[in-house]
């Protein structure tokens, strides 16, 4: 609802309004700025207070066309009054704060739908039921753990076989007999087993840093988790 500022006219005419028993322009004529129905209930009241018509009361705040008349005698009229005053337009109530709760939802709900999108962009390319996926995803594990256990049976014998066969070359089989090149290729595959192991971390250090990259997010592998610990 549009205000008027109240300049010397207007608050004379709310004034004059008042002493024709229009409260309303009475509570008004004091402040800085009127409603706009209420200025033109008053205008109304002083022109029906002076021709005398009793039958006009009640003709609302919305029928402004006897009020932009300039024809005929009476008054006064709206564009008289409001010659020097300004308008001013109320600025709208801020809206209310959304609920947490229902925030939260809604980026539950828009991040279900991205990751649906994104499903559907790679059905083609990865498999897509879960039950595909899962077995995909568990083939490859186990050619993993079986490529690894191999890999590390292999290294252990061959470094077993390396320190039994030297240690037969240089004791010649004297002494103890087989119990020296023996302990020496126990110690070749305690060693090819640590170094395995060694490698295996380093493995599983860089693929978890390549998918966190790719991911955006930093990841600690066990390499790392063992520098830390040690420092």
């Amino acid at each position: 609802m549009a205000l008027v500022e109240v300049t010397p006219t207007v608050r004379e005419a709310l004034t004059s309004a008042a002493s024709l028993s229009y409260r309303e322009a009475e509570d008004f004529a004091q402040e800085d700025w009127v409603p706009w129905p209420t200025l033109l209930q008053a205008l109304r009241t002083i022109r029906k207070a002076k021709r005398g018509d009793a039958h006009e009361d009640g003709e609302g705040a919305h029928d402004d066309e006897d009020v932009h008349d300039d024809e005929g005698e009476g008054g006064p009229w709206l564009q008289d009054v409001c010659r020097d005053a300004k308008l001013c337009y109320p600025s709208p109530e801020p809206k209310p704060g959304r609920n947490p709760e229902l925030v939260k939802r809604l980026e539950k709900i828009r991040a279900d739908l991205e990751e649906r999108k994104y499903a559907d962009m790679v059905k083609d390319i990865e498999p897509t039921s879960t039950q595909e996926k899962g077995g995909y995803e568990y083939m490859s594990s186990y050619r993993d753990q079986l490529g690894l256990g191999l890999n590390t049976v292999a290294v252990m014998g061959s470094l077993f076989a390396f320190g039994y066969y030297v240690s037969l070359k240089v004791t010649g089989g004297e002494g103890e007999g087989e119990v020296v090149p023996l302990c020496c290729g126990l110690v070749g595959a305690f060693a090819g087993l640590l170094l395995e192991t060694f490698l295996f971390m380093l493995r599983s250090d860089t693929r978890e840093r390549t998918a966190g990259r790719s991911r955006g997010k930093p990841v600690v592998g066990p390499a790392t988790k063992v520098k830390l610990k040690e420092q």
